[in-house]
């Protein structure tokens, strides 16, 4: 998993732990509520795996909470507001400021 995909799976987990408590639920309760096997339910709240969207549907199904309370705290922001994660974003990245500078320079003749 990737920095962005593990800071989401760590917030994800530890939103879907806290409703599953508010809930007053067992790993086992939300297992039989939402069709899921316990592994899936605890390797989502340990942020080993990232959830589908079938599974975030089934999850606030069973907890009866609307999806977006499972994303609290859950934040994402574009990648050209953000620093580049890998080569083919900084490039990308590069260009467009270069592009955005000339957009800025004044023609030559001045017009």
């Amino acid at each position: 998993m990737n920095g962005a995909s593990q800071e989401f799976a760590e917030q994800f987990g530890a939103n879907l732990l806290r409703l599953r408590r508010r809930a007053g639920l067992s790993q086992e309760d939300l297992c039989a509520r939402s069709g899921l096997h316990r592994t899936e339910i605890g390797l989502l709240e340990n942020a080993r795996r990232v959830p589908r969207g079938d599974t975030i549907a089934k999850l606030a199904g069973s907890l009866g909470v609307d999806p977006a309370d499972l994303f609290t705290d859950i934040s994402w922001v574009p990648a050209l507001d953000r620093p580049a994660g890998n080569i083919w974003t900084r490039l990308a990245s590069v260009r467009q400021a270069q592009d955005r500078a000339k957009a800025r320079k004044p023609a030559a003749d001045g017009h």
